[in-house]
């Protein structure tokens, strides 16, 4: 069976657009090794 992780992150006002390209550079390795699938993630 798989595992089921929760990441939350909280920017710094301002911040919103690095953090989305470091969250999606870091999916990409993830995607890389196997360690995540390619369903959609959920944000808010």
């Amino acid at each position: 069976m798989g595992r089921f992780v929760i990441a939350a992150y909280k920017p710094k006002p301002g911040m919103e657009p690095q953090l989305d390209a470091v969250v999606a550079g870091h999916m990409k390795v993830l995607a890389a090794e196997g360690l995540v699938t390619d369903r959609p993630g959920l944000s808010s």
